[in-house]
C-alpha cells in the first residue's frame, strides 16, 4: 500500500490525498517541500505562494524555492500582474495571507515587501527594484536586524543600481555598516591541561578527576571522553576503565534529564571502546543509550534526522561482533527510514569510528561477498560515496577491486568533475602501476604531486600516499636509493599523525619529542616543520621554534598547490606576529629568486590576509592569477576581497566569469552572473551542463523521495499549525549527480538572504 501511495505521489499533481492523509502526515518532510515540482501555470503557482504565506514561517529561503517553482516565462506576467494587485495595499494582502497562525503577522509587511521587490524582478523593472530593496533594507533596519553581511548587501545594491554614486551615498547614510569583530582571546588553560603541556602527567590526571568530579553532571562528557583518550595514548588499562564506567553512567543521566542531549561530546570515550575492540561493550552501551527514556518533557537532541553518531557505533560493533545479518537488517532499515534525506544517509554511511573503516566501506565489503546482484550494488554505493568523498582511499581501493573497467572510466571523470583533486591521479598511477605501465604510472603520479605536494586534506593513514605510490614506481625503474627515500617521507608523516593524537590531547612533550622523531626521517615535511614550530612557541619555547618556522616557510612555495589544502586560519599559523616577521622575509627574497612561481605571491597574500593588509593581499593575488589564470584559490581568495568594496564592481564581475570557468563543477553554479536578471538566470539554469559523473540512480541504492504536487501540499495547511521549511535540508551534495535548474535557482545569491 505505501508504495502505492508515494507512486501516486509522484505521477499525479491533482491526486486526491483524503485516501492518505496518515501517510502524509507521517512521511512528509521539509525536504519533500522543497523537492517540489515547479507549478503548471500561473495560477497554481499564486496558490502555493498562498498556501505558503498560510501555513509556513517566514525565512529567507522563501522567494528562492518560489523561484525555482516558476512555471514556463510565457506565465510569468501573469504572475507579475496578480502580485502587483496583491501587495497594493495592507489590506488586500492581509486578506491573501489570512490564517490561524498568528505568530506569521509578525512577518506581515517583511512578506509584503518582499513579494514586491521578487514582482519587480520578474518583470525586470529595475526602475522599481531599487527603491523596494532599499525600503526593505530600512524596513530591516527599523525592526532592529544588524546587517552582519554589508558586503553582499553592497553587491545587491549595486547590481540594481541605475546611479553607482548615488546608490553607495545612500547606503553609507542609511544603513550602519557592520564590523565583524572577532574577540580571539580565551580563558586561560585549566590547570589539568597545563600540567599535561608541562609533562606533568600523573598531576594532570589527577586534577583532571577532581575537575570531573566537581563538575555538573551536562559538563562532564568532553572531560570524561578527554580522560579516557589520555588513558589510550598512555596505555592507562585501570584509567580508561575508570574513565569508561564514569562515561557509561554519565551517557545515561543525561539522557534521562537533559533539555539538550548531545552525543558528539562522547565520541572520543566511545573511540576507546573501539580502540580495544570491546565491541560488544559498545553496542550494548549503543543500544542502552537508544532505549533510554528522557523525563524532561523538555527534552530535545541536536544532529540531523539521521543520527550519525550512535548509529556509526552501533553498526560497526555489529560488523565486527559478526552479526552480519543484523547489520544488514538495520543499515537497510535507516535508509528506508530516510530515503528522503539523501544527504543524511551518505553522512552516515561516510561516518567511521575511531581508526575503523566507515560505515558504508563495511557495508560495501559485506555486499561484496554475496550473490551478483549485492556486488553491483556494492560497486553502485561504493561510487556514490567515491563522488561524495574523493580523497578518501578506501572507496578507491574497493572500487577497483568490485569492477576494475568501469572503475577506470568512473576516476577519469572525478578528474573532470574537480580538476584541482589530486586523489584520483594517484589512483589512476597506482592502476598503471599495478598493469606494469611504469612510464605512464611515473607520469600520473608527477601531475597528483604538483597539485597537491604536501596533501594535506587527507585524512588518518592516508597523507602522501603519493609518495608511497611513487616509491614503488621508483623501485620499479630499478632507482633503489629514491624509492628509499620517499618511503622515508611516508614513515615521517605516519609518525608525524601520531604525535598529533598527542598535541590535541594536551601532551605536549610527548608530541614534541614524537614530531623530532617524525623529522628524522625527512626534514623536508612542511606540515610537520610548522607543526612542530607552533607546538613549541605554545609551550613558551619560542626560541627553539624559530628554526623550524624558517624551514616551514622555506618549504611553503614547493609544498602548495593550485588548491592548497592547508588552513591556515584554522591552524592559526600567522597569528603571532614574530610568526608574520619570521615568514614575510622569507616568503619576499623567495619571489625575487623565482619571479614566475605563482605560489609565492599566493603564500604573500594569504600571509597579508593574516596581517589585516587588505591591499597588498589583493595585489599579491592578481599577481599569482597573473602568472597563473587556473589558479583556483588565488581567484577565490581575491574575490572574496574585492567583491566587498563598491569601487570594484566591474572587476568584481570578469573575476566571477573567470571562476565560473576554472572552479570544480560542484562549485560553478556559485559563480554565475547577474542573478538579479530572473529571466535570463532561469534560462542558464536550465541549460546547465550535467555532471561528468555516472551515478546510479539513488533508488537502486534504495533512496527514493516522492515530489509533492502543489494541490497535496494545499491539504497538508488543515493538519499543520505552524509548518517551519528550513534551508538547512537543502541537499549541497546533490551536485554530484549534475546541477539541475531547481537546485540552481535555488541557490540564487541575489534572492538568498534578502
Amino acid at each position: 500500500m505505501a508504495n502505492f501511495l508515494i507512486s501516486s505521489l509522484i505521477l499525479s499533481c491533482f491526486v486526491s490525498v483524503i485516501s492518505c492523509k496518515a501517510q502524509l502526515d507521517d512521511d512528509f518532510t521539509y525536504k519533500q517541500r522543497l523537492e517540489m515540482i515547479p507549478a503548471k501555470n500561473a495560477d497554481e503557482w499564486l496558490n502555493r505562494l498562498k498556501n505558503d504565506l498560510a501555513v509556513s514561517s517566514f525565512n529567507d529561503s522563501f522567494i528562492s524555492r518560489l523561484y525555482s517553482e516558476l512555471p514556463p516565462q510565457d506565465q510569468w506576467s501573469d504572475i507579475t500582474a496578480k502580485l502587483d494587485e496583491i501587495t497594493k495595499d495592507s489590506d488586500t494582502f492581509k486578506e491573501f495571507t489570512k490564517s490561524d497562525n498568528r505568530q506569521l503577522f509578525h512577518h506581515h509587511d517583511d512578506s509584503r515587501l518582499k513579494i514586491q521587490f521578487f514582482s519587480s524582478l520578474l518583470s525586470e523593472n529595475n526602475n522599481d527594484a531599487e527603491p523596494l530593496y532599499r525600503a526593505l533594507l530600512l524596513q530591516q533596519k527599523n525592526t532592529g536586524s544588524s546587517f552582519y553581511r554589508s558586503d553582499e548587501i553592497y553587491s545587491k545594491l549595486l547590481l540594481l543600481s541605475k546611479n553607482r554614486e548615488e546608490s553607495i551615498a545612500w547606503f553609507e547614510k542609511h544603513i550602519q555598516k557592520e564590523q565583524n569583530i572577532h574577540n580571539h582571546s580565551s580563558s586561560s588553560k585549566p590547570e589539568w591541561k597545563k600540567a599535561l603541556a608541562g609533562n606533568r602527567i600523573d598531576e594532570g590526571i589527577q586534577l583532571l578527576l577532581k575537575k570531573i568530579k566537581s563538575s555538573k553532571e551536562d559538563k562532564k562528557g568532553e572531560l570524561i571522553s578527554s580522560l579516557a583518550r589520555i588513558a589510550h595514548l598512555l596505555k592507562k588499562p585501570k584509567l580508561g576503565e575508570q574513565a569508561m564506567a564514569m562515561l557509561e553512567n554519565n551517557i545515561i543521566a543525561n539522557k534521562k534529564t537533559q533539555n539538550y542531549f548531545r552525543i558528539h561530546e562522547y565520541r572520543r570515550g566511545l573511540d576507546y571502546l573501539a580502540h580495544h575492540g570491546e565491541w560488544q561493550r559498545l553496542y550494548d552501551l549503543c543500544v542502552k543509550v537508544e532505549n533510554t527514556k528522557s523525563t524532561n518533557k523538555r527534552n530535545h537532541s541536536f544532529g540531523y534526522p539521521l543520527s550519525s553518531s550512535l548509529d556509526q557505533y552501533q553498526l560497526t560493533a555489529l560488523y565486527n561482533l559478526k552479526k552480519h545479518d543484523e547489520f544488514e537488517k538495520q543499515i537497510n532499515a535507516l535508509i528506508k527510514k530516510n530515503s528522503s534525506n539523501p544527504k543524511s544517509i551518505f553522512r552516515m554511511l561516510k561516518s567511521n569510528v575511531a581508526d575503523s573503516p566507515s560505515v558504508g566501506a563495511l557495508y560495501i565489503d559485506l555486499l561484496s561477498l554475496k550473490d551478483n546482484d549485492s556486488k553491483k550494488l556494492a560497486f553502485k554505493i561504493c561510487i556514490h560515496l567515491l563522488a561524495r568523498a574523493q580523497g578518501k582511499d578506501g572507496y578507491y581501493r574497493r572500487a577497483i577491486t568490485l569492477n576494475p573497467e568501469a572503475a577506470t572510466l568512473f576516476i577519469d571523470s572525478l578528474r573532470k568533475f574537480d580538476p584541482f583533486e589530486e586523489r584520483p591521479l594517484i589512483w589512476q598511477a597506482e592502476m598503471a602501476l599495478q598493469a606494469g605501465q611504469i612510464e605512464k604510472a611515473d607520469k600520473l603520479i608527477q601531475q597528483a604531486i604538483a597539485l597537491d605536494p604536501s596533501d594535506g586534506d587527507q585524512g588518518k593513514f592516508t597523507r602522501m600516499h603519493c609518495y608511497d605510490v611513487l616509491a614503488r614506481i621508483l623501485a620499479k625503474q630499478g632507482n633503489t636509493e629514491k624509492s628509499k627515500f620517499f618511503s622515508e617521507v611516508v614513515i615521517s608523516i605516519r609518525e608525524g599523525e601520531a604525535a598529533d593524537d598527542y598535541l590535541h590531547a594536551g601532551l605536549i612533550q610527548e608530541a614534541t619529542d614524537r614530531y623530532k622523531r617524525a623529522l628524522g626521517h625527512f626534514n623536508d615535511a612542511y606540515c610537520l616543520q610548522s607543526r612542530l614550530a607552533k607546538t613549541l612557541m605554545e609551550a613558551g619555547k619560542f626560541d627553539e621554534a624559530i628554526p623550524h618556522f624558517k624551514k616551514a616557510f622555506e618549504l611553503m612555495p614547493v609544498s602548495f598547490g593550485p588548491r592548497e589544502s592547508h588552513c591556515f586560519g584554522c591552524e592559526g599559523l600567522f597569528d603571532d606576529v614574530r610568526v608574520q616577521n619570521i615568514a614575510f622575509p622569507i616568503l619576499s627574497a623567495f619571489l625575487e629568486e623565482e619571479p614566475t612561481n605563482p605560489r609565492t605571491p599566493y603564500l604573500l597574500g594569504l600571509l597579508f590576509e593574516e596581517m589585516k593588509k587588505k591591499p597588498e593581499a589583493i595585489t599579491a593575488y592578481q599577481k599569482a592569477i597573473e602568472l597563473d589564470p587556473r589558479y583556483y584559490n588565488a581567484a577565490k581568495n581575491l574575490y572574496d576581497l574585492i567583491s566587498a568594496d563598491p569601487n570594484n564592481f566591474e572587476q568584481t564581475i570578469a573575476l566571477k566569469t573567470q571562476l565560473l570557468e576554472i572552479a570544480p563543477y560542484h562549485k560553478k553554479a556559485s559563480y554565475l552572473t547577474n542573478p538579479h536578471l530572473l529571466k535570463s538566470y532561469w534560462k542558464r539554469a536550465q541549460a546547465f551542463p550535467p555532471s561528468p559523473l555516472d551515478l546510479a540512480p539513488l533508488a537502486d541504492l534504495g533512496i527514493s523521495m516522492p515530489k509533492l504536487s502543489g494541490k497535496q501540499f494545499e491539504e497538508i495547511k488543515h493538519r499543520s499549525r505552524r509548518f517551519s521549511i528550513s534551508s538547512s535540508y537543502f541537499d549541497r551534495e546533490d551536485s554530484v549527480d549534475g546541477w539541475s535548474a531547481r537546485e540552481i535557482l535555488q541557490k540564487n545569491s541575489f534572492l538568498n538572504n534578502l
